[in-house]
């Protein structure tokens, strides 16, 4: 009798099973499922001010006609900006994975303890204000409203969003706009290219053609390292006029003798930037630098020639047959 009960209990269970199971497909078929809230939610095309900060600093950036700017007037990569704008923008969050306050502790998302706090306005309305703390997964990063218990695990990666202004500045904004047509470092020499792509010299000094393409290429594939917030010196070490597509413009170039580091300057550009030594190095020539390579005089050729024989190992002997047929080496 108890078996017969336990068998018609097994069964009940088992069709409730199968009919919420069926419910649920029909649910899901008919379009009434609940899915779960996005995120976050706004236009990416509005946001006008982005603030991103933990505890080893922050930065603000803000859209302007110009585009996107650090403090100061100073340039942003636009196109850093908009990426991670959109990418909080698109962030499905999915469901939850976890609203305890002990396990946002946990996950670094909290007022206290967070990797990143991103907030991003648009005009005076604050579309996303967020924290994002630990990974759970390659490009996830856990996330929390700061207004929510809710923690998700969405699609970013923390190190997109720098704390620091070089994390943000347009590396290329003090290059030369298309191509350089004339160079002139004051007081010093003065080129020009003609129509063929030649350089010319207007004190008449023979060129390296190479050489001088070479000079003109570190203006114009320039990279900075950051900006500088170092007094400049009196002086500069080297002052260019550059005519490009855009006209002309002034780059100054500076030594930071006690750092030993390089900075420039551009009229085009507010501030003043660090650049690599090594490229600015070969920025600080003369007229002279850009002369064709002279070949070695015929004395000095021969020399090196009769020293390179004097090293070079002696050839062995011949050998010579021996009375009994043997060989053997000449003395």
């Amino acid at each position: 009798m108890n078996g017969k009960v336990m068998n018609k209990t097994t069964l009940a269970f088992a069709l409730a099973i199968q009919l919420a199971a069926i419910g649920m497909l029909l649910a899901v078929r008919s379009g009434s499922a609940v899915e779960p809230e996005p995120f976050l939610s706004f236009n990416a095309e509005t946001v006008d001010a982005m603030t991103v900060a933990n505890n080893e600093g922050a930065v603000t950036l803000a859209k302007t006609d110009a585009g996107w700017q650090l403090p100061n007037g100073i340039p942003a990569d636009a196109s850093k900006v908009d990426e991670v704008v959109q990418k909080l923008a698109d962030a499905s969050g999915g469901w939850p994975v976890a609203s305890q306050a002990s396990t946002a502790e946990r996950f670094e998302v909290t007022e206290d303890n967070h990797q990143r706090h991103v907030v991003l306005k648009s005009g005076e309305e604050t579309v996303a204000d967020v924290y994002l703390g630990t990974s759970p997964g390659y490009r996830k990063a856990h996330a929390r409203l700061v207004d929510d218990d809710d923690v998700y695990a969405i699609t970013f990666s923390n190190y997109e969003a720098g704390v620091k202004e070089s994390d943000w500045l347009d590396k290329s904004l003090l290059r030369a706009e298309g191509s350089i047509t004339a160079m002139q470092r004051v007081d010093a020499f003065a080129l020009t290219k003609d129509d063929e792509g030649t350089w010319s010299a207007a004190s008449g000094a023979t060129l390296d053609q190479g050489k001088v393409e070479t000079l003109a290429g570190r203006f114009t594939g320039l990279s900075v390292l950051g900006v500088n917030e170092a007094a400049l010196p009196d002086a500069p070490k080297a002052v260019y006029s550059l005519q490009d597509d855009s006209g002309t413009s002034t780059f100054s170039l500076y030594h930071l003798e006690e750092e030993d580091d390089y900075v420039a300057t551009s009229d085009r550009v507010q501030g003043s930037y660090e650049v690599s030594s090594y490229i600015a190095e070969q920025m600080d020539v003369m007229v002279d630098a850009l002369a064709p390579d002279q070949p070695a005089p015929v004395e000095d050729a021969q020399a090196a020639d009769a020293e390179q024989s004097a090293q070079s190992p002696a050839p062995p002997a011949p050998a010579q047959q021996t009375e009994h047929g043997e060989d053997a080496a000449l003395p």
